[in-house]
């Protein structure tokens, strides 16, 4: 049958660009959490969307791009009893923020407008990350004045930020159904220690009902890295995705991930008992 591809086809998935490209995405994360200390038990919902912009400022005859990313709009919507459910907004000037979200607050507003530079090679590969000081003057003015002494807002800490937010890289063989790469792991400074999240990618071939988007699988494994004088054990973890690749145009079309987890911390004699479900979507916006 011409025109259709086969399943068991090999493709090389590369992202394709050109000067003045410009790639809008949305970011939708839901994350609900379970803490349970002392017999208690406390419950979040939190939900944050991040629209921004991918604009291509030159392509090497290598197919590397420069590309600034620029963050357009934030919205949260935040539900921790006993306070009122909380909603935020970049694009409305609703200035009523209740005392406990204020410093959150004003971080997202000092977030909007930010703008990093980087150099992505046709794999996805990102490097050559760059904050410009107006960027990184505006986020730490935003930041609230008792925030600690780790400085989460370094110029490093952002870099790492952009990079694992990034979608993941792909390589450079033909890939057939069932091959599978890793990533270099995800690390996410918490309180109590580092989280550290490692993602398995195994290609699908081509989408069945769309056959110019080739499928990939994730699995998620997450392990803690306590801080000095805290212990932690994974008592349960699963983590799953999917990612759809434009390999035409060579664009990311869609990502998709859940991860749920649950572990248990002991600090100070105390024991914290935590479940945590998130499910992330990321999508190309027409």
């Amino acid at each position: 049958y011409a025109g259709v591809r086969d399943a068991r086809a090999q493709e090389i998935l590369r992202w394709k660009f050109s000067d003045g490209d410009v790639l809008k995405y949305t970011n939708e994360q839901t994350t609900m959490m379970t803490v349970k200390v002392m017999g208690r038990e406390r419950k979040q919902k939190r939900a944050q969307t991040t629209t921004y912009t991918w604009s291509v400022k030159g392509v090497s005859p290598t197919g590397d791009a420069d590309i600034v990313q620029r963050i357009d709009r934030l919205t949260m919507k935040v539900e921790a009893p006993p306070y009122m459910p909380f909603e935020f907004d970049s694009s409305s000037a609703k200035a009523d923020v209740p005392e406990p979200f204020e410093a959150e607050v004003n971080q997202l507003k000092a977030a909007i407008g930010a703008e990093f530079s980087f150099k992505m090679k046709p794999s996805g590969e990102i490097e050559s990350i760059k904050i410009p000081e107006a960027t990184l003057k505006k986020l730490r003015a935003g930041r609230p004045a008792d925030g600690g002494e780790q400085d989460q807002l370094s110029e490093q800490s952002l870099r790492e930020m952009v990079s694992q937010s990034s979608p993941p890289p792909f390589p450079q063989v033909p890939l057939e159904a069932g091959k599978s790469w890793s990533s270099k792991p995800n690390r996410i400074a918490l309180p109590l220690g580092t989280l550290v999240l490692d993602r398995t990618f195994t290609f699908q071939g081509p989408d069945p009902q769309n056959p110019k988007l080739m499928k990939i699988a994730m699995e998620g494994r997450v392990a803690l890295e306590p801080a000095q004088n805290v212990t932690a054990k994974v008592r349960l973890q699963d983590g799953k995705g999917s990612i759809s690749f434009d390999n035409e145009s060579g664009r990311l079309v869609s990502s998709r991930g859940t991860q749920k987890t649950e572990m248990v911390i002991a600090n100070q004699g105390q024991e914290i008992d935590q479940t945590t479900d998130t499910n992330s979507v990321m999508t190309l916006q027409p």
